[in-house]
């Protein structure tokens, strides 16, 4: 996203790629001069993206409007702590396992194979993820296709490991 926001400002650029919900979340989050609707931010279910919170609810403003509210900035008007001092605290020690998709690319993620590399104690992993299809078809090219199976994780709710279970220290001896 860093990146795409470097290009989008360049000059002679005509859009911008990403996922603008993200950034339109942090945005929300970190300057309340900015939100679309001013009012308190929607309540989210346990579980539910953040993003949720800012459903539009008028129609957004030009950018010259904007570009007016950024150039009157002051630090005053930056929520520095949106989330509360310690938001670490709120979140459960967990991995996220699953898959990570991005347009036609799908890779699956599971750190429970290297928890000892994050400092918790190994145990048996479950078995990978395997593609259903991987050919090459060209010098330069490869393609991975996974079945419905992974579409079904993708859709699914994110998949958490719970490190609680895993927090004994390794122990060499």
């Amino acid at each position: 996203m860093y990146r795409q926001l470097g290009r989008s400002s360049r000059a002679g650029s005509k859009g911008f790629s990403g996922c603008l919900a993200l950034l339109q979340a942090w945005i929300y989050e970190y300057f309340r001069s900015l939100r679309i609707n001013r009012d308190a931010p929607q309540i989210v279910t346990q579980g539910d993206p953040l993003a949720r919170r800012w459903g539009p609810s008028e129609v957004p403003r030009r950018l010259d409007h904007y570009r007016r509210l950024l150039d009157d900035f002051t630090a005053d008007h930056v929520d520095w702590l949106p989330f509360g001092a310690h938001p670490g605290r709120a979140v459960p020690r967990s991995l996220y396992r699953g898959v990570i998709r991005i347009y036609d690319v799908a890779e699956a993620y599971d750190p429970s194979r290297t928890l000892r590399q994050f400092g918790y104690r190994q145990v048996i992993p479950d078995p990978p993820i395997l593609p259903s299809h991987v050919s090459r078809p060209a010098v330069g090219t490869y393609k991975v296709v996974f079945g419905a199976d992974l579409d079904h994780l993708w859709r699914s709710r994110c998949q958490l490991i719970n490190l609680d279970a895993y927090s004994t220290p390794f122990d060499d001896t």
